[in-house]
């Protein structure tokens, strides 16, 4: 399993749109990216800031879905005026529910 972790910031009061927006419109468009294998979506309410973590079958399903997620970071920048800080790609290591 591999792992694209994206690091935003924007202003804290702007939070809760922002997670509406994650479960309505960025999460159903990642669900139909072949190899999508989940997310996770954390928030620091007092600072604004965020990590979205998308889940990928393999290195090569994340490496295809790179223009897509683009596509998706550029809408919520637009839609919710947060600012993307970074992404990075890992490869999971460990997993466990």
């Amino acid at each position: 399993m591999h792992a694209r972790v994206t690091r935003t910031q924007m202003a804290p009061e702007k939070v809760d749109e922002a997670v509406a927006w994650f479960e309505t419109s960025a999460l159903p468009q990642a669900k139909s990216i072949p190899g999508f294998a989940g997310a996770l979506e954390l928030y620091d309410r007092e600072t604004g800031a965020g990590l979205t973590i998308t889940l990928w079958d393999s290195a090569e399903a994340r490496e295809a879905s790179e223009s897509a997620a683009a596509g998706i970071r550029s809408e919520g920048e637009s839609a919710l005026d947060f600012e993307v800080v970074g992404v990075e790609r890992y490869e999971v290591t460990a997993y466990g529910l």
